[in-house]
């Protein structure tokens, strides 16, 4: 199986699929610290995606979305990417604790490119097919989170040339 995950600092979007690219499960997966800053927290966000994937499901492969700073980023944002590496380098060490030998991270611009939030989550729900939307449906749908669910699945996705552009050939 293959996990991606979006990291943030309270809270992941997570995404298993099987190795043929099916997605299995989405959901966002909150830690149990909902407050604060730092190691602690990162650990407690991890170890709840760690529990979260546990059900059933043994992972081969995780693939998380990185950041990286820019010289042109404001201080506050510097601040806050820092924090959100913390929660992916701590999911990180969750799975390569448990067995996991492949870990791959990737860039937003890797997988997404430019493209406005909510246009890339349009994107990804239209490639998600009935049955898989029933697996997000019965397996943690959070309503107006479900955008970091869906940039975990679209993490996978893209992983599995599911996000490729659909070329239109006119005659």
């Amino acid at each position: 199986m293959i996990l991606c995950v979006d990291p943030g600092l309270h809270a992941c979007g997570a995404a298993l699929f099987t190795p043929d690219g099916a997605l299995l499960s989405a959901a966002y997966v909150k830690g149990a610290r909902q407050t604060g800053r730092g190691a602690a927290v990162w650990a407690a966000t991890a170890d709840a995606v760690g529990a979260w994937a546990r059900y059933g499901f043994q992972a081969t492969m995780l693939i998380i979305e990185t950041q990286i700073i820019r010289p042109t980023d404001e201080p506050y944002r510097q601040s806050a990417i820092m924090e959100v590496q913390g929660t992916a380098g701590a999911v990180a060490g969750v799975f390569t604790h448990r067995g996991v030998g492949m870990i791959k991270g990737v860039l937003p611009h890797e997988w997404k490119g430019t493209i406005d939030g909510a246009i890339m989550t349009g994107r990804i729900s239209q490639r998600i097919t009935p049955a898989e939307w029933e697996n997000f449906k019965s397996h943690g749908r959070t309503g107006a989170l479900d955008h970091n669910a869906l940039d975990a699945v679209g993490i996978g996705f893209h992983h599995f040339g599911r996000l490729d552009k659909q070329r239109v050939i006119a005659r």
